[in-house]
This record gives C-alpha cells, structure tokens and sequence, in this order.
C-alpha cells in the first residue's frame, strides 16, 4: 500500500505546478478552448437595471488611452460575481454617455444591458457577450477588466474592494502619465 501512496503523491507533486497554474491564469493569457469552455459551463439570468445614476456620487477611473474621455463608475451599480456596473463616459467637449454592462472574467468578455437615455432613464438592448481583447478601440473595457474589476482574470471580491481600487487609482496607486 505504501509505494502506491508514494507514487499517487509523486504523480500529485508531479502536476501541481500545472493545476497552479491553470488557476492563476487570468482569462486574456488562456487559450481559445479554455475561453470557449469558460462561455459553454456558464448560462445567465435576466439581469434587473439598476437605478438611474443621480448626482455626483460617481467614481473616476484611468484610461490612459481615451485622453478625450473622462470614466466613471456608480458605485450603487457595481456587483459581485459577474460584474456589472454602470459606466458614464464624459467628452472634453462635454458629451456624456452612460451605459449599464457587465464584464465576464473567466471568458474576459462584456456585454452592454442598457444604455442611458438623455431624460434620465434606461433604454434595454442587450448585447451579446463580446471579447475584450486587446486590440479593441474601446479601451476602457480593457482598464476596468485588468486593472479594477478582473485582477488576475477572476472577478474582485466584492464591489467594495473594487471601489477601493478605483479611488486609488489602480491596484498600485496613480500611473504617471
């Protein structure tokens, strides 16, 4: 009995590294069949639209690549698990677009429930899951993913602890820019 627990325990020892490793691996940095099998073992309920945001209450956070855009995130909006929140985008010349989505981290998709009305109110069209991608011109998917809402390709513990990560300005604090 005891050289087969030995060798279960080298075998065990022998892929760790592996099982480590595939845990840790954040979403943008796994193959396409790992992403695919991420979106086949997941189903989504109907998501209920959060209140309208009001006042001043928002969240700023960087993208260093949108430099005529400032980005913000309702705090009352954001969630746990698959995280949704509500993104208000403001132009220099004083546009301003609010959208109500959700970023998935384990397949690093996002997806768009509503979009905001100019009286106020939600307007429901929702997308189907897209990738973030790297390459994508909308960048602020990719700085709330990786840097706020995803660290590590798996969803923040809970919205306070990403709130609190916002307010610094990243996991590190300010970039200089």
């Amino acid at each position: 009995m005891r050289p087969r627990l030995g060798a279960f325990l080298l075998a065990v020892l022998a892929f760790a590294p592996l099982l480590v490793r595939a845990q840790a691996t954040p979403a943008w940095d796994r193959s396409d069949w790992e992403r695919e099998q991420a979106r086949r073992n997941w189903t989504e309920d109907k998501v209920a639209l959060p209140p309208y945001p009001k006042g001043d209450n928002l969240v700023k956070f960087d993208v260093p690549a949108a430099r005529d855009f400032s980005f913000f995130i309702d705090p009352a909006s954001l969630s746990d698990g698959i995280v949704r929140y509500t993104l208000v985008a403001r132009s220099t010349s004083g546009a301003k677009n609010v959208s109500f989505e959700g970023i998935h981290c384990a397949s690093d998709e996002y997806k768009v429930y509503a979009t905001g009305r100019s009286n106020g109110t939600w307007l429901r069209h929702e997308t189907p899951w897209r990738d973030i991608g790297s390459d994508r011109v909308q960048y602020w998917h990719n700085e709330l993913s990786r840097e706020y809402l995803c660290p590590s390709g798996r969803p923040v513990a809970n919205a306070k602890d990403a709130l609190s990560v916002m307010r610094r300005g990243g996991p590190s604090g300010p970039r200089p820019f």
